[in-house]
């Protein structure tokens, strides 16, 4: 009889109704941000978030780093002249790398005809262990496709590694969370600079379109270019990271915070290489979850306020007036369910899309107030209704 009893009050129409008014608020909500031009910045923002950022950052905050032993990042920002690039990428590759990552592009023939001779020179004493940048443009969308390349000038004669280093950010400075594995082009599919070293690695690529890079807590040993010698045992048998990493051009906002580019493809590239792939519970998963997580919230909620109801006449008036026990209620069970987001986060790489959840948690409450709002209502008028038929 008990159970019977517990089993109906679980299911109560109350509760059911509540959680479909929360859903219907959300929706409704969701439908004006993201349809009605006017909201377009905070609809952008919206899409902006992600419950990663926090994770990864919790993470980093309670660990120590370890530092990666398999790529390093040789800084060059300030080197200018294409013939100290080159010598020091020969430089680089007289302490024997696996393989140089070149995050530059060297667009045209300057007019510094030694320059362009000594770039040359390296890059064919290098290419067949390298991989050099280049930059998809001119997206069509009618063709879904990029339509033009921009490479170094010397890759119309020597035929060199190439690979894309486009962030996907969409221009937008939105955080970089995802790296891309390839991308369409008009002369076919051409792969990402991670992806590019990471097959040279010898490593097999599982061919999605996007992936969630893994900022887990470590360190990569960033060399500059000054310090090559002093520094060789972190070169041999590596795989080395040419780039600017103090130009504030190259600075992008990462779940971290900001962050110069090539630390980005640093973090891709070992994302690939320990084939850390962090999976993303579909949103229409993480809806279904939602709905749950909400009808267990209402049920909080109400069992709160029944025992709230059989408290002495004075602690009843100051607990219900404060709403300190709804209060108390939201704080745990919104904790509990971050902390168990973020344990499924670390220990099983399952994404759980934070934004939905706590879109729909965040309405129960206002749902319990509109539908008790809206029952008052109805047994007003249906009691008003009966008295004015009795007199009648």
């Amino acid at each position: 009889m008990k159970r019977s009893k517990f089993i109906r009050y679980i299911f109560h129409q109350d509760h059911i109704l509540i959680v479909g008014l929360t859903c219907l608020i959300v929706f409704i909500l969701s439908l004006i941000t993201f349809t009605v031009p006017v909201f377009n910045p905070i609809s952008k923002a919206i899409k902006n978030l992600s419950a990663t950022d926090l994770f990864f950052q919790i993470e980093n905050a309670a660990s120590v780093k370890d530092t990666c032993d398999i790529i390093t990042i040789v800084d060059m920002t300030e080197l200018h002249s294409r013939g100290d690039i080159a010598q020091l990428l020969s430089t680089i590759d007289s302490m024997n790398p696996i393989v140089i990552g070149i995050d530059l592009i060297f667009e045209g023939i300057k007019d510094d005809e030694r320059g362009n001779y000594k770039l040359e020179e390296s890059v064919i004493n290098i290419y067949e262990h390298s991989v050099f940048a280049n930059k998809l443009i001119a997206y069509s969308e009618s063709k879904r496709y990029f339509t033009q390349e921009i490479h170094s000038y010397f890759a119309d004669f020597i035929p060199i590694n190439e690979a894309y280093t486009n962030v996907a950010d969409n221009m937008e400075k939105a955080t970089l969370r995802n790296l891309t594995i390839e991308r369409q082009t008009q002369d076919g599919m051409k792969l990402s600079f991670a992806a590019k070293i990471a097959q040279f690695m010898g490593h097999p690529l599982d061919m999605k379109n996007d992936m969630l890079i893994d900022y887990k807590p470590i360190y990569f040993r960033t060399i500059s270019y000054k310090n090559l010698e002093n520094n060789k045992d972190f070169i041999k048998d590596k795989i080395v990271l040419v780039g600017a990493a103090k130009e504030e051009q190259d600075m992008h906002l990462s779940s971290l915070g900001k962050m110069p580019g090539i630390d980005i493809q640093a973090y891709s590239l070992l994302t690939l290489l320990e084939h850390k792939d962090i999976k993303q519970l579909s949103v229409t998963y993480s809806f279904l979850l939602g709905l749950i997580l909400c009808f267990l919230f209402e049920l909080m909620f109400d069992m709160a306020s029944r025992w709230v109801s059989r408290r002495k006449e004075t602690v009843r008036i100051l607990i219900s007036e404060s709403r300190l026990h709804l209060s108390i209620v939201s704080i745990v069970y919104l904790s509990i369910v971050s902390i168990l987001m973020f344990y499924i986060f670390k220990m099983y790489n399952l994404y759980i899309d934070a934004v939905v959840i706590f879109s729909m948690l965040a309405f129960v409450g206002l749902s319990r107030r509109m539908y008790s709002g809206i029952i008052k209502s109805l047994r007003i008028n249906h009691t008003n209704h009966f008295i004015n038929n009795s007199l009648f």
